[in-house]
């Protein structure tokens, strides 16, 4: 049984280091030296690995430390909100880069997935959904399979019809102008104003 609890606890500690280099750095350097600092040092750790942590419980202590980071680069203060902040500096939040990277993996191993299309004959509108497992137990439904395929499913099926590298610019471009603040935003999110 994995538990994200000590690496959480060590990329905290890490990403505190960058909060506290950003706010040092604000009022001597400009905003894209900030950006760079941010994209450099803070991205950088906050990206390795989320594929295997991003969808713990304790994904939302890393979350709040980036909405921290966001506002100290923004000059919030410490209530206000962020999210207007993360579309205009075009900087993904975390639950938008976990997505990112769960709808790269099944896009880029897509043959490895069942879709239904395979298991019914019938043409559906969501035939070229995957196939997702009933899980009844929590601790299955956070495998990273099973985020990733209800990431997938979400889609509507001309974007899922769209080149890898395609398919991976596009939604990069789409989940930064969203900002969700969780995957539940994502997940009823309806994708009509997305620019194929």
């Amino acid at each position: 049984m994995l538990i994200w609890k000590d690496q959480v606890n060590e990329l905290s500690k890490k990403l505190c280091k960058t909060i506290f280099l950003v706010r040092n750095l604000k009022p001597i350097v400009g905003l894209n030296t900030i950006l760079n600092c941010y994209h450099g040092y803070f991205q950088s750790a906050l990206s390795y690995a989320i594929f295997t942590w991003g969808h713990s419980s304790h994904a939302k202590d890393i979350f709040a430390l980036q909405r921290r980071c966001i506002r100290i680069i923004a000059n919030l203060s410490y209530q206000e909100p962020c999210q207007s902040a993360f579309v205009s500096l075009k900087i993904l939040t975390l639950p938008c880069i976990y997505i990112l990277q769960c709808l790269s993996y099944v896009k880029r191993y897509e043959n490895r997935f069942v879709k239904h299309s395979n298991v019914h004959i019938h043409l559906t509108r969501n035939r070229e959904n995957l196939q997702l497992n009933d899980l009844r137990l929590t601790r299955s439904r956070n495998a990273e399979n099973y985020h990733c395929i209800k990431f997938y499913n979400a889609l509507p099926r001309s974007i899922k019809m769209l080149q890898a590298n395609l398919f991976y610019k596009k939604m990069k471009s789409y989940l930064i102008t969203k900002a969700f603040y969780s995957f539940e935003d994502y997940l009823h999110n309806d994708f009509s104003d997305f620019i194929s």
